[in-house]
C-alpha cells in the first residue's frame, strides 16, 4: 500500500470538522486529508431538524459566510438564513442544510477526502508524523485534528425503558414513540436547553412527566453594555426559556439524581453530551483513546497532562472555554455552538500554523 504524505489529518465532518477545514483553507494550507464517513451529511445536526435552536439566525449566517469565505460565492450557502429575521431562533434543519451546503464546496478543494470511519491513529517515534489508518486506507499527516463529535450521554438510573433523547427532541418522532411503546409516565433528567425541550414536547402530547435535576433553571442575561451573553452556554434562550418561564413552577420534579425509576416508567437523559469513542490512538509505547485526552491551550491535546505534539481537538468533544466575570463572580462555560467553534478555531490554528512552519526530517512534505 502506497502511504501518501498530507500537512494535516482532519478526522470528522460535522460543524466543527467543516470549520475547521474552511479555516486552514483560508490560511493557505491546502495538503489536507480528511477523514468523514458520512460525506453528505451536517453531523448530528441532521437528527434535530425540528428542533428549536438556542442559537440566533445572525449567527448561524456568520459561521457560514466564514466557514465559507474561501469559496466562490459564500453568500448561496446562507440563502435561506438571511431570509429570516437574524436576532431570532429557527429550527436547526436551517443550520443543517447551510452546514451541509459549505461542506460540499469545501470537500473539493481538499487534497483527499476518505469517507471511512478511523481505526487508528499513530504517532510515529522515528520522524514524528502520524499514521491514520481506517480498514483499507493509511495517510501520514505532520498533524492530525480531532473533530469527532459527540452524543448524548446515558442516565444515572436506567430501568432498561430508555427513550433516545434524538427521538425525544422531535415532536414527531416522539408521539410515534409514545404510541409504539404505550409510554404512559416519563422521568426526564436534566433541564438544559434539551431537557426542556424535551419536557415541552411531552407537555404537548399530555403524557405525565417528572422533571429529576441538580439546579433550578439558568436563563441567558443578555447585556446592554456589552456583547457578553452572561450564561451563554448554561442559560436557556428561545422557545426553551419562554416555555419554561411560563411553565417551571407546575412541573413534578426531584433532586436527587440517585432516585430509583419505577419499572412501569420510560427515561429520557438530557444531562449532557460525551464524547465519541471508536478511535485508537498510540504515541511510543502507549496506547489510548480519545476519551483519555484532555484539551489544552489552543486546542493541543494532552494524555496524562503530557502534550501529544502535533495532536488538535476542536468542536463539542474539545470544546474551548469562555472565562468572564459577571457580579463580581468569575464564570467559566465550556463554549459549545456553531460561531463559537470559529472563533476558538480560529485562534487554535494559529498555533497549528506555527507548528506546521518547524523544520520537518522529511523535506518532501
Amino acid at each position: 500500500m502506497i502511504v501518501e504524505h498530507y500537512h494535516v489529518a482532519v478526522i470528522g465532518g460535522g460543524p466543527a470538522g467543516v470549520a475547521v477545514i474552511g479555516e486552514l483553507l483560508f490560511q493557505g494550507v491546502s495538503n489536507i486529508v480528511w477523514f468523514d464517513p458520512e460525506p453528505e451529511s451536517a453531523g448530528r445536526l441532521d437528527n434535530y431538524h425540528q428542533v428549536p435552536s438556542n442559537t440566533k439566525v445572525g449567527l448561524f449566517t456568520k459561521y457560514g459566510r466564514k466557514v465559507g469565505r474561501v469559496l466562490e460565492d459564500p453568500d448561496t450557502h446562507v440563502a435561506a438564513l438571511t431570509k429570516l429575521d437574524p436576532l431570532k431562533n429557527c429550527p436547526l434543519k436551517y443550520a443543517a442544510d447551510m452546514v451541509r451546503s459549505v461542506k460540499q464546496g469545501l470537500r473539493d478543494k481538499c487534497k483527499r477526502l476518505i469517507n471511512q470511519s478511523v481505526l487508528n491513529v499513530e504517532k510515529c517515534s522515528l520522524d514524528q508524523d502520524f499514521v491514520v489508518k481506517t480498514a483499507n486506507s493509511e495517510a501520514r499527516a505532520k498533524i492530525v485534528i480531532l473533530a469527532t463529535g459527540c452524543h448524548p450521554k446515558s442516565p444515572p438510573f436506567d430501568n432498561g425503558k430508555s427513550i433516545d433523547l434524538d427521538v425525544a427532541l422531535d415532536p414527531a418522532k416522539l408521539g410515534e414513540e409514545i404510541q409504539k411503546r404505550k409510554v404512559t409516565h416519563v422521568f426526564v433528567y436534566g433541564n438544559s436547553h434539551s431537557g426542556v425541550l424535551v419536557m415541552k414536547n411531552l407537555d404537548a402530547l399530555q403524557v405525565p412527566f417528572k422533571c429529576i435535576h441538580k439546579r433550578d433553571p439558568l436563563y441567558a442575561l443578555y447585556m446592554n453594555d456589552c456583547e457578553q451573553i452572561i450564561y451563554d452556554n448554561t442559560g436557556l434562550k428561545g422557545v426553551a426559556a419562554e416555555w419554561c418561564q411560563a411553565n417551571w413552577e407546575r412541573i413534578d420534579k426531584l433532586s436527587d439524581l440517585s432516585t430509583r425509576i419505577p419499572d412501569d416508567a420510560h427515561v429520557i437523559s438530557a444531562i449532557g453530551f460525551e464524547r465519541n469513542g471508536g478511535v485508537a490512538i498510540s504515541s511510543g509505547n502507549i496506547t489510548f483513546w480519545i476519551e483519555d485526552l484532555t484539551r489544552v491551550d489552543s486546542g493541543r491535546l494532552a494524555y496524562e497532562n503530557t502534550i501529544i505534539d502535533g495532536l488538535y481537538g476542536v468542536g463539542i468533544a474539545f470544546p474551548g472555554k469562555d472565562v468572564y466575570s459577571y457580579n463580581g463572580e468569575t464564570i467559566e462555560e465550556y463554549s459549545v455552538g456553531l460561531w463559537k467553534f470559529c472563533r476558538h478555531i480560529e485562534k487554535d490554528v494559529v498555533d497549528i500554523l506555527a507548528y506546521l512552519r518547524r523544520p520537518h526530517p522529511n523535506p518532501s512534505i
